[in-house]
């Protein structure tokens, strides 16, 4: 038995990975996930890249429809993340039979609100994050309160870090060894006390680029720069290592549930502004910023200057 596994980001991945085993998984990847994912990913499960081009389509449907009919492992269910156009196919009739799970998308899932949801979900043969009748389960980390319009019988909460903790050790292995972390060298960040978690805001187009860099440079005076590992967001594609020198810049292909398991206990505060990774972590870890570089409480109200975690 095997589960089909379509998804665009490195979260899905590491969801998808803590849900099974990478050798029961026929993986069908996006091309925002890297070459250097995919490729290590093919060394424990069989892979094939998504393409939105028309003839890609075709490619897609071909590949899907070999491995749910044409395999000596039956399909036992779909694992997607439905806002990819390519699951269209999921929802043809051949395929009813076959359970479909959607996973969390990010903050999708809670500041959309139904009718922004059946607006974007005209361009495909379904509704999409979820809600369509179709799906048979949601998986979702309920790190905002999950929307009424959700059915209730189809949401599955999930906790990442308990998934990544009832891991044999040998899972895990795989899981690092997927996104890299096993060839890290550790003794680079050895003094690193501070981890700044950065956001695509330029890349969102709410502001621009320079203006980003002028608040994370803001923000970064209040430490040591060579006390601070920055993580940047996925689809942050500033050069960090050009604004901040003397700064340790950390892969931003490893999602950040996985970078935190790994250092959680090395790392002293985490500096954000607003970014939702900080979840997972317990507030009185959180040093919290605004757009001014000014440090702020879980209210964003602004915290004495002589309050400032300053080293």
């Amino acid at each position: 038995m095997k589960t089909i596994c379509l998804f665009a980001t490195n979260y899905a991945l590491l969801q998808i990975l803590l849900f099974y085993n990478a050798k029961d998984c026929v993986f069908f990847c996006d091309n925002l996930v890297s070459d250097d994912i995919y490729l290590r990913l093919k060394k424990y499960s069989k892979c094939y890249r998504i393409s939105n081009s028309l003839f890609g389509s075709i490619v897609n449907r071909f590949n899907i429809y070999k491995e749910v009919f044409f395999s000596t492992k039956e399909c036992k269910r779909f694992l997607c993340q439905d806002h990819l156009l390519a699951t269209n196919i999921l929802w043809k009739k051949q395929y009813r039979s076959i359970p479909l799970d959607v996973l969390e998308d990010g903050t999708a899932n809670y500041e959309y609100q139904l009718s922004d949801i059946l607006e974007k979900s005209q361009k495909y043969n379904h509704l999409i994050l979820g809600i369509d009748e179709r799906v048979n389960n949601i998986y979702l980390s309920g790190y905002e309160e999950i929307p009424g319009f959700y059915d209730k019988n189809k949401v599955k909460k999930i906790d990442i870090h308990n998934l990544w903790l009832n891991c044999s050790p040998k899972k895990q292995e795989v899981i690092l060894k997927v996104f890299g972390m096993d060839i890290i060298n550790f003794d680079l960040y050895k003094g690193c006390n501070f981890c700044l978690i950065t956001q695509c805001f330029s890349g969102a187009g709410y502001i621009t680029e320079s203006k980003q860099i002028e608040i994370y440079s803001n923000i970064l005076k209040h430490y040591h720069q060579e006390q601070v590992i920055i993580k940047p967001h996925p689809n942050d594609y500033i050069n960090y290592k050009m604004v901040f020198p003397r700064a340790k810049i950390f892969s931003k292909d490893v999602p950040f549930e996985l970078f935190y398991y790994i250092f959680g206990h090395k790392i002293d505060k985490y500096i954000t502004i607003s970014s939702t990774s900080a979840y997972i972590i317990p507030k009185n870890r959180i040093d919290k910023y605004d757009f001014n570089g000014d440090n702020v409480d879980e209210n964003n109200k602004k915290i004495n200057e002589t309050n400032i975690n300053v080293t």
